[in-house]
């Protein structure tokens, strides 16, 4: 497994929007493609959007949505992971999360020692906490009718820690 990031733009939004408004995050989160793409344009400028393409067999597999800064003005926050269903229970949800926190271990060209990380799971995405649980991810509360009325999310973080021969 290669994996390579392809910034979000204009050109490949139709890749964004069909590899996410193809999952069950989309039916609870995105109502349509142009609410998602009002999403993606008005994050472009903030967030880190990535496309991930899988090079050894190349084909886009995912995408990646996180913000350096999105807790508090000072911890890394993540949007979402997005594995296309055709690519998912291979390696690529847990690969994408570890590209994640090597990226929050970065800090405008400069290494970072340590960094906290959060997260949002809905409580009904057992898949997802499944993973986030085994990657040493703490549930830290839930929040209640925060995206939609009916739904309950879990905030999850998690304290990276850069070690020799780590990330």
């Amino acid at each position: 497994m290669k994996l390579k990031k392809q910034k979000y733009n204009f050109e490949n939004l139709d890749q964004f929007l069909s590899i996410i408004m193809d999952t069950e995050l989309a039916d609870l989160y995105y109502p349509s493609g142009k609410f998602l793409e009002k999403e993606l344009e008005e994050a472009k400028n903030i967030d880190e959007i990535y496309l991930i393409k899988d090079e050894d067999i190349n084909e886009d597999i995912g995408v990646l949505w996180f913000n350096k800064k999105g807790i508090f003005h000072a911890f890394p926050y993540l949007h979402l992971i997005v594995v296309k269903k055709e690519f998912q229970a291979k390696g690529y949800g847990r690969a994408l999360l570890e590209l994640f926190e090597k990226e929050a271990l970065e800090d405008n060209g400069k290494s970072l020692i340590k960094n906290k990380v959060f997260l949002l799971v809905n409580e009904k995405n057992e898949k997802a906490t499944k993973l986030y649980v085994g990657q040493g991810y703490k549930k830290q509360g839930e929040l209640k009718g925060l995206y939609r009325k009916e739904l309950k999310e879990y905030l999850m973080g998690k304290e990276l820690k850069r070690y020799e021969g780590s990330i």
